[in-house]
């Protein structure tokens, strides 16, 4: 495989970042050795402040809370994941997958010698730093977790947002860096900083590894990160050390709740965790100087706390904790025998076929109907996402085009699973659609979930996501 290091002087004359970069070699069992960068400030035998990165973000991310740490008297780390910043990068996208960043993150932090630290992640810290630390637990004395999640693909609500999130990444030409920093926070960014976020890439060839997050978070509960992420919730279910949640209050409202973690977790218990107002996604280019005086508080708050817990025995919660309760469900595997549909089922099966029957009497009006005038299709082919729409683009673009393309149209649609919830329902279905075009034979087979929204006496759909194989004969 093909290693890109971008060249030095790409970092010169960064705002705010006067530190000197420090390299660690790791091992790759197939590649061999990578370069890992890291910041390292501080008195060298202090205590330990690990801060990891997120998407479209390197070290530079952390250049106004270093200070604040060194001049506290700690020692603080802030690594560059392979594939960002001055790390080394694959120029193949299919180098990069949740096993390998979490490998080399631990690799690294052996490397380092990471001991009892504090573990600050942000984003993609928490889905990669989690695992390193319940499998390591020496390694951190507390965590501070921000803006982070470990999903599981069991949402339907979440899996959309996946799916929509990847058809916004991929179908630019240029992968936005310092333009997605500016873009999801609460304060303007300069065009300066904008520039600092994007040094690492000279061209889109560096940027394999960014672009490979998207597809690396689950979308459906048969990802490959599911497996290690249910594990790491397991192993969080008896992590009694201090763990803190600060998390942004606009995303907190929208989904992005930390509230799992605290539930969860034992040592998240009668912690002062917050949401703060005023950030965006990127809650530490917004709120630096707040989050470096919040976890110096918790550090000291807890500094004798998080040591005589992480000497108890392992399993169980603290005394006085009342047992977890068992996670929620997955989502019941599509291949499971069919049964006869509930109530609840049966009034998603009634919107699908309404749905597509629009679609085989090629009928304009009802796919107006079928659906809600915010209804938004996200579609996809196996784990790459294809395309998005709204409701005038499904219906001016998508259904126009098939219903005209095609001779023979067909669709049909069983629903799998399904909930009503008031004026709302959410299910899960499999899904085929084809017909004839220029004599040859077309089928798209795979699965789906469904928002429907009710309207007056009827239910319209709201949101569908869907992922399938296209055969031709």
């Amino acid at each position: 495989m093909d290693i890109l290091r971008t060249p030095d002087n790409a970092f010169t004359l960064l705002p705010d970042f006067p530190y000197q970069p420090h390299y660690l070699e790791i091992d790759d069992p197939d590649v061999g050795s990578l370069r890992v960068h890291y910041i390292d400030e501080g008195p060298k035998e202090a205590p330990v402040i690990l801060c990891l990165h997120g998407q479209a973000t390197w070290s530079y991310l952390y250049r106004h809370m270093i200070p604040h740490f060194a001049e506290a008297g700690y020692r603080v780390i802030v690594p560059d994941y392979v594939g960002f910043g001055r790390s080394d990068k694959f120029a193949d996208h299919n180098a990069y997958s949740s096993q390998r960043f979490v490998d080399w993150l631990a690799a690294t932090l052996k490397g380092l010698n990471i001991e009892q630290a504090t573990g600050f992640f942000f984003d993609w810290g928490g889905m990669f730093g989690l695992p390193v630390a319940t499998d390591h637990p020496n390694m951190f004395d507390r965590l501070i977790l921000l803006n982070t999640t470990l999903p599981r693909g069991n949402q339907i609500f979440a899996n959309m947002w996946v799916l929509g999130w990847r058809a916004y990444c991929y179908r630019q030409k240029i992968f936005p860096q310092g333009e997605m920093v500016a873009k999801m926070t609460h304060y303007d960014v300069s065009a300066e900083t904008i520039t600092a976020f994007d040094a690492p890439y000279p061209d889109e060839g560096y940027k394999k590894g960014p672009l490979s997050l998207p597809n690396l978070i689950p979308a459906s509960p048969w990802h490959q990160a599911v497996a290690m992420n249910k594990q790491t919730w397991q192993k969080l279910e008896t992590w009694r050390k201090p763990v803190l949640t600060l998390f942004s209050e606009s995303l907190a409202k929208r989904g992005l709740n930390p509230s799992e973690f605290q539930n969860r977790i034992p040592g998240a218990s009668g912690q002062p965790h917050e949401t703060i107002p005023d950030a965006g996604f990127f809650i530490v280019e917004d709120k630096p100087h707040l989050l470096a005086d919040k976890t110096l508080t918790f550090i000291h708050a807890t500094s004798q706390r998080g040591r005589h817990m992480s000497d108890q025995a392992p399993g169980g919660a603290p005394q006085g904790r009342p047992p977890m309760e068992k996670p929620p469900f997955d989502i019941p595997n599509p291949l499971a025998a069919s049964r006869p549909l509930t109530d609840d089922e049966q009034i998603i099966q009634d919107a699908l076929s309404r749905y597509a029957k629009a679609f085989i009497d090629k009928s304009h009006d009802d796919i107006t109907q079928a659906v809600t005038d915010d209804f938004t299709l996200v579609q996809g082919g196996g784990a790459e996402l294809t395309a998005a729409w709204n409701k005038q683009e499904f219906v001016n673009t998508q259904f126009k085009h098939m219903v005209d393309m095609f001779t023979g149209v067909k669709y049909d649609a069983d629903v799998l699973s399904g909930q009503v919830d008031g004026h709302h329902a959410t299910g899960m279905f499999r899904f085929a659609a084809g017909g004839n075009i220029h004599g040859r034979d077309v089928l798209m087979e795979g699965i789906g979930s469904v928002v429907l929204v009710k309207d007056g006496d009827a239910w319209r759909i709201s949101h569908m996501h869907s992922s399938a194989q296209l055969h031709r004969k």
